[in-house]
């Protein structure tokens, strides 16, 4: 998907269960939803979505947060030293947002460290949480 403007109202883009392989870039979306990857894992299934690449997007009037996502096993390189960052509002924070075993590196020779940059944004500790193995025992921080 690219070069596209999309404002349904609804989801602009809806990632669910078992979708892979999927590069998005130059998306304008909004107003709606915004995109989504979601209806993962309900109760308490197994689902999966892998290898979504998302590049210079724009969402605006979005009229909802995001929540309840995992970034996990994460790798490659960044060309800024912010190489994720998630601007949520204060009116729409996004919540149970958890950012583990990510491996990003600064291109460019020296392979410098990079950093996650998060506005209005609350998520797990994901190492209380394997350690407990509860979801009751996981504790909110501010990322």
């Amino acid at each position: 998907m690219q070069s596209c403007r999309v404002g349904t109202g609804d989801d602009c883009v809806s990632i669910s269960n078992a979708s892979f392989n999927i590069k998005m870039r130059r998306i304008e979306c909004g107003p709606g939803h915004g995109i989504s990857i979601g209806s993962l894992g309900k109760d308490r299934s197994v689902a999966a979505v892998a290898n979504v690449v998302l590049e210079q997007a724009t969402v605006r009037n979005a009229q909802n947060g995001v929540s309840n996502v995992v970034f996990r096993h994460i790798t490659g390189t960044a060309t800024r030293a912010e190489a994720i960052k998630l601007a949520c509002s204060d009116a729409v924070p996004c919540k149970g947002i958890v950012l583990g075993d990510i491996d990003i590196r600064r291109e460019g020779g020296d392979g410098g460290e990079v950093q996650a940059v998060c506005n209005a944004v609350t998520g797990l500790d994901e190492e209380r949480h394997d350690e407990q193995g509860k979801d009751d025992a996981v504790r909110h921080t501010e990322l």
